[in-house]
């Protein structure tokens, strides 16, 4: 078979009069093979066809596997549109379909007139992010969290210190009330005790027959003992 596909090569290479039109990769292409080099250190891939379709379909499928977990993973470096759409298209080969075209959009297919791709890739996925760089994310919030805590603890406690500096003042000049008033009460009542005590002092000096000695004392005439005097004593 490699050497039927190499003297077919070589025989279009020679002979091949005319460009021609042929689909290629779900695509068509102009192909001129005038135009085509000396290629005589090719490779030509001929399927053996070793084991049963199930076989085949089992292999295929844990390639699709091993395809899915490395896009999952974000390892789209390696495994791409193409090759996704390679193991569609073997699977569907597999299954005893001809044309994949009707399952499938070949992600590599050109139009021919804009040159544009006709089925152009969305968007790739983000990758996944750095962990490192999301361990400093919060890093950084947890401290913009610890600051505007330590912020609020200290607006309260300005709040707390504010009031009871407050309520100090006001107790203080509360206090300054009642002592005053307190003051003034005791000045009343010292000036009351004072004019009694004069009071006193006069009904003292005011007792009938009474007189004052040279010693400060009143006496009055003892009317039992002629002559003698009785000295007067005041109970309070």
């Amino acid at each position: 078979m490699r050497d039927i596909f190499a003297r077919l090569h070589g025989t279009i290479r020679k002979h091949g009069q005319q460009q021609q039109t042929v689909r290629l990769r779900n695509a068509w292409v102009n192909v001129d093979p005038r135009d085509w080099k000396t290629r005589d250190d090719m490779t030509i891939n001929v399927g053996l066809g070793t084991g049963g379709k199930a076989q085949q379909f089992a292999q295929v499928m844990a390639l699709a596997n091993v395809q899915k977990e490395l896009v999952i993973g974000g390892r789209v470096n390696m495994v791409g549109d193409r090759e996704l759409y390679n193991t569609a298209v073997e699977l569907t080969r597999i299954m005893g379909h001809k044309n994949p075209d009707r399952f499938f959009n070949d992600p590599t297919a050109v139009d021919p007139q804009t040159g544009q791709l006709l089925h152009p890739s969305p968007m790739s996925p983000s990758p996944p992010p750095d962990p490192r760089l999301l361990a400093l994310q919060a890093k950084a919030q947890a401290d913009q969290l610890a600051v505007a805590h330590r912020a609020q603890v200290e607006q309260q406690k300005a709040q707390a210190d504010a009031i009871h500096q407050k309520l100090k003042a006001e107790a203080e000049i509360e206090l300054a009330k009642i002592k005053a008033e307190l003051d003034a009460q005791i000045k009343v009542f010292d000036a009351h005790l004072k004019a009694a005590t004069e009071a006193q002092k006069s009904v003292r000096a005011l007792v009938p027959g009474s007189r004052k000695a040279r010693d400060g004392h009143h006496y009055v005439p003892d009317p039992k003992r002629p002559g003698k005097f009785l000295m007067v004593v005041h109970h309070v």
